[in-house]
């Protein structure tokens, strides 16, 4: 994991107790971390437990992402007991020390139409890449026989205008999206794509492809490839009530403060997000808990293979889109 230069984690627990939490920005505390594991928790209690999460945080090229790994040793049949869920964000557009120094890079992305889809394409393109590299080093290390990958853009519609990192609300809701979590420093990250939609508004963006989600992360819109025009109506204006564009682009998705509070009737940082599961296996082929216990039985041994093959990718990643032209130019792929 450290040699492929991933080596910064940012929370390990074990059900309702905390092993590792970094409060402080600190660099290379991975190796720390699992020590203080395997110090904290015998090897019988490494048997017994109802979920694990790991958190890890990585810089390569342009993004700068959050890796939130959840294990449940119990799961029903047919559900995975593994999730991993990645976020990605731009690192041209963090905060440094002020807010305002992000001003120019922004300007430039929402200068056309045009200069936006090319930015939201190489962002794309970008993550898919290190999903597909994560996969294959999941499958490899891993020895998974199913693994299901989902990936999609977010643009977070806050409900009041964002003008600084203080601002940004301090979720603690039950969303599988790590950057909406209270994590150090990660408001620097994530600042930007506070303002995105505020962005769009402005500048009268058409957004396509797109889901449009509430403060906490969840759907409130599903926009498909015909989009909305941010400009018109207040769909996107954070400074008045949320409402419905009118298009039939976009479908309402029950579940958001917005359309439960009653903000829409109709229950019909651009961000990334990717979740990916996958049932881990012994050599007897079955992906249920009973016949997994070669799996769960060392879970020491498994998050050093899990944090291995993650590591892995990244850095593959890393190395092919470095020297890459204007791919890492920017990236709005986290939220």
């Amino acid at each position: 994991m450290r040699s492929a230069g991933v080596n910064n984690i940012v929370r390990l627990a074990k059900d309702d107790t905390v092993i590792y939490e970094d409060t402080a920005g600190r660099e290379n505390d991975l190796k720390h971390a699992i020590d203080e594991f395997s110090k904290h928790v015998s090897t019988e209690d490494r048997k017994f437990f109802n979920s694990l999460n790991l958190t890890l945080e990585h810089e390569a090229d342009d993004l700068v992402i959050l890796i939130d790994i959840h294990i449940n040793r119990s799961h029903e049949v047919g559900e995975h007991p593994i999730d991993i869920s990645i976020n990605g964000l731009c690192t041209r557009l963090g905060v440094n020390e002020d807010e305002d120094d992000i001003c120019d890079n922004m300007s430039e992305i929402f200068a056309s139409q045009s200069n936006y889809d090319s930015f939201i394409d190489a962002r794309k393109e970008s993550f898919g890449k290190m999903l597909s590299k994560i996969e294959d080093g999941f499958v490899k290390h891993m020895s998974v026989d199913d693994v299901h990958v989902q990936s999609k853009m977010n643009i977070i519609r806050p409900s009041r205008r964002i003008n600084k990192r203080s601002d940004i609300p301090k979720s603690q809701s039950g969303t599988s999206d790590p950057v909406y979590m209270d994590h150090y420093g990660w408001d620097d990250h994530s600042y930007y794509a506070w303002t995105w939609a505020d962005h769009c508004h402005e500048h009268d963006i058409q957004c396509r492809d797109v889901t449009i989600v509430d403060s906490e992360g969840n759907a409130a819109l599903s926009v498909n490839e015909e989009g909305f025009s941010a400009g018109e109506g207040d769909t996107m204006n954070v400074d008045a009530d949320f409402t419905l564009p009118d298009s039939s682009g976009v479908v309402a998705v029950s579940g958001s403060q917005y359309v439960d509070a009653g903000a829409v009737t109709s229950k019909a940082a651009p961000a990334q997000k990717s979740s990916q599961g996958g049932d881990a296996l012994d050599t007897g082929g079955s992906a249920s808990d009973g016949e997994s216990r070669g799996f769960f039985s060392n879970i020491a041994e498994t998050l050093g293979s899990m944090t291995e093959s993650i590591g892995d990718s990244i850095g593959s990643v890393a190395e092919s889109m470095c020297g890459g032209g204007d791919g890492g130019g920017g990236g709005g792929c986290g939220g």
